[in-house]
């Protein structure tokens, strides 16, 4: 099986562009970027019962939105993409998609340009859950930025603030269900 190279050099402009607007110049300063990222990468990398606070400086925000998403982003594509050649999971002419743990919404957006390539006109409703506002509205305002340029035409989404750790109900079906890193951030309980 062969999976199509993603050209993500459009949405990689579109996440500038949107980091700038949010963040200003500091989303220009590669140093401090590259600094936040290593933050990042130790924190994720550590075991849960020996990491500190979770860093969320603005820094540690635009090396989320402008490095991890895009890093992201390809492994929901090519994994959709295995999916469906094997199982024709991408079939369906209406789809609803729910992200838990969406973050800045890497997996999202990996699948919805794995389902809109090839000019594919089938309704997405995406649902997004975290308990991070800053990232759902950063999210929120890059899925405006992609939309405003053409991707995504036929896909709606809900942002839904929501502390997974703690209980919760949906009452809709969903036909795919992302939930990216989350289970590595969510704390195990176990009786």
């Amino acid at each position: 099986m062969r999976i199509e190279v993603l050209d993500l050099s459009e949405l990689e402009e579109l996440t500038f562009q949107t980091a700038i607007e949010r963040f200003g110049d500091l989303a220009r300063g590669n140093k401090k970027i590259a600094m936040a990222i290593r933050d990042l990468s130790d924190f994720y990398i550590s075991e849960p019962e020996v990491r500190g606070r979770y860093p969320n400086s603005v820094m540690h925000q635009i090396a989320r939105m402008t490095f991890f998403t895009l890093a992201d982003l390809p492994k929901a594509f090519n994994v959709a993409a295995e999916l469906d050649a094997l199982l024709g999971i991408c079939e369906k002419p209406q789809l609803k998609i729910l992200d838990l743990g969406a973050g800045y919404g890497a997996q999202s957006l990996g699948l919805l340009l794995y389902l809109s390539h090839g000019g594919s006109d089938r309704s997405v409703r995406l649902d997004v859950v975290d308990k991070d506002l800053d990232a759902l509205d950063a999210f929120d305002q890059l899925f405006a930025q992609c939309k405003k340029n053409g991707f995504f035409k036929n896909t709606e989404h809900h942002i839904l603030h929501l502390d997974l750790e703690k209980r919760f109900e949906l009452k809709e079906t969903y036909d795919f269900i992302l939930m990216g890193n989350m289970l590595c951030e969510v704390k195990a309980t176990i009786h």
